[in-house]
């Protein structure tokens, strides 16, 4: 295998204060934080695809019908509903993947953020101290020329030794700290190219398994369909939903009580039997409904037509054609009891309509029915 080249060896930078190779560091992060993201979108948009054409797959199988046939086209249909569940579980796992992956993100932002923090704070502090340093050297070089007193000659010295001394402090401290955050850079880089490759990897498995159980499912519909057999369909159909091996019988005509040859003894016993009660029913029928008709008339004008005298109870005074105004003592005759409660009656040389219920009987009347 190649000989893997050191992150802490190569991204140093000639001048004192520069910062080159932390940001190249920091920029190949960002960009592999972006590859994981875009690797997520992918994943996620390959899942709708796949569970959107899994449910259409699904719902074709539902509406395509076949129920109705006996024998291969229900399991055809079946084998396309399969594929479409197949896909729907393809779906399923991708979105786990996209889980992983957000998770591994995550982690190495929380991981990198900490290193990043402090190596920033010594640079800032780095190139604080190395500008004061600056200064104060020049400073120390103007004393030195224009001769001012050897007290603050020695003074300016020693400020620019001490800062100097501090600037290389922080500057082993800095580098301490950057070649730790460059080996925990090559790491996550090194994590992340094999979270991605694994990643494409498992989804390439994914991916050809599902076209192998497609293929499955493909070459099991195409078994079947060998199998198909136009007469053990027609068979299977005959034995299921049989209704008979013979014809009906031939049909009798009989042409008034005269029955025409291919009849036999029993048969004609029978029929006349059947032809005797029929026209008795019928006799005992038409009988019963003309003493209906007789009898019931005549019934009901000997009830209606009886006459009697009654009085009037109380005076009642009428506004209809047909109707008769009566005062209360009025002795009327009673010629037609109507069952709606109105008596046709005769009264001083008239007839009309009066109420039942406002007449009573005569009691001369009544001693002389007695």
């Amino acid at each position: 295998p190649e000989m893997a080249l050191q992150f802490k060896d190569s991204f140093w930078s000639a001048e004192f204060i520069s910062n080159t190779g932390y940001e190249a560091l920091t920029q190949r992060l960002n960009d592999g934080r972006r590859t994981c993201k875009d690797l997520e979108d992918l994943l996620k948009m390959r899942a709708s695809a796949e569970e959107k054409y899994g449910k259409e797959l699904v719902a074709i199988a539902h509406k395509a019908g076949g129920l109705f046939e006996i024998r291969w086209v229900n399991y055809t249909w079946l084998k396309i509903e399969n594929v479409g569940k197949q896909h729907m579980h393809l779906a399923v796992e991708l979105r786990e993947e996209v889980k992983r992956m957000e998770q591994f993100r995550e982690r190495q932002k929380e991981q990198r953020r900490k290193f990043e923090c402090v190596v920033e704070k010594l640079q800032k502090t780095k190139v604080s101290l190395y500008k004061k340093t600056i200064d104060v050297s020049r400073s120390n070089l103007l004393f030195h020329f224009h001769f001012y007193s050897v007290s603050r000659s020695v003074c300016q010295k020693k400020l620019y030794s001490a800062n100097v001394e501090q600037l290389d402090k922080i500057r082993q401290d800095w580098e301490s700290s950057y070649i730790c955050t460059c080996e925990m850079f090559q790491q996550q880089e090194e994590d992340r190219v094999n979270i991605l490759r694994n990643a494409m990897w498992v989804h390439s498995n994914h991916l050809s398994s599902l076209c192998v159980k497609d293929d499955e499912c493909y070459e099991n519909m195409r078994i079947v369909l060998e199998k198909c057999d136009a007469v053990e369909d027609n068979n299977c159909f005959v034995e299921m939903k049989s209704t008979g091996s013979a014809p009906p019988a031939v049909k009798l005509f009989y042409s008034h009580g005269v029955i025409l040859f291919g009849a036999g003894v029993t048969e004609v016993l029978v029929l006349l039997s059947l032809g005797f009660v029929f026209f008795f029913c019928l006799f005992l029928l038409s009988f019963s409904f003309f003493f209906f008709l007789v009898e019931t008339p005549h019934a009901a004008v000997h009830t209606r037509s009886r006459q009697c005298q009654c009085c009037s109870l109380c005076s009642c005074c009428f506004q209809g054609d047909d109707e008769l105004s009566v005062f209360a003592g009025d002795t009327v005759l009673v010629t037609l009891r109507g069952d709606d409660g109105w008596w046709t009656v005769q009264c001083n040389g008239h007839s009309g309509l009066v109420p039942g219920s406002y007449l009573s009987p005569d009691s001369s009347t009544l001693h002389a029915e007695q």
